[in-house]
């Protein structure tokens, strides 16, 4: 079983810088946070761009589908007050210098499943030192995670859900997953019982009230990604 923290900063300290950025990470890492959850997005020319959204124009100055871009044309964009969007690469070092746990959140990309964990399996092997805890992947897909266990299979994985459907133990299962990930909205604490009894660690996304959070605590949630509003402060 992995071991998480409380509160997981949710694409960094996203209520205080913009999200996905390096900066966002620093300053999930500067309020005390010992893990960070980002997004992942394989781009044209089969590298790992940090981003929510497929398409840029919420998150940054540019248009048009960020699969469909090369790492040079996503380079010149302003992901919010003058940050660009990172590479994974960039993250990697930034968890090793401040000493972060990941969750890394694979976004769809249908027909490139196993290209997007064979490109990220490549860069972990590569540069994520021994020292950390090993990474965690999570997705709404199915097909990403799948192929996250084909090809990824020492990693924990954790399923992405908006609330419980009737078959998620047996999706779980099928996928050796470790955690099951919710809507906090969604979420209540037969749900939670339910999770954990089945031997899974049971998250909810994402929480920034801290009333919310310990009343999530009390019914024995394991973890929960917010993005760090002030109201957290006191309980960070």
């Amino acid at each position: 079983m992995i071991t998480l923290p409380k509160l997981i900063g949710h694409r960094g300290a996203a209520a205080r810088a913009p999200e996905n950025t390096l900066v966002s990470f620093e300053a999930a890492a500067d309020l005390g946070l010992t893990w960070i959850e980002l997004d992942l997005y394989l781009t044209a020319d089969s590298n790992l761009a940090v981003i929510h959204d497929r398409n840029l124009s919420r998150t940054t100055n540019g248009t048009g589908d960020v699969t469909k871009k090369k790492t040079s044309d996503l380079s010149s964009l302003d992901a919010g007050n003058g940050q660009p969007i990172p590479i994974f690469k960039e993250v990697i070092d930034l968890c090793i210098k401040r000493d972060l746990g990941l969750n890394i959140e694979l976004k769809d990309n249908i027909g490139m499943e196993r290209e997007t964990v064979r490109v990220l399996r490549n860069l972990l092997e590569a540069y994520w030192p021994e020292n950390l805890p090993l990474p965690l992947i999570s997705s709404f897909d199915t097909t990403m995670l799948k192929a996250s266990k084909s090809l990824l299979p020492h990693l924990p994985r954790g399923l992405l859900l908006e609330d419980i459907p009737p078959n998620w133990a047996t999706t779980a299962q099928k996928l050796s997953c470790k955690s099951i990930h919710v809507n906090h909205h969604k979420i209540d604490e037969s749900k939670i019982r339910l999770i954990r009894e089945a031997g899974y660690l049971a998250l909810a996304y994402t929480v920034n009230d801290p009333g919310i959070a310990e009343k999530l605590w009390h019914w024995g949630i394991d973890s929960l990604f917010t993005d760090l509003p002030p109201a957290m402060d006191r309980i960070i």
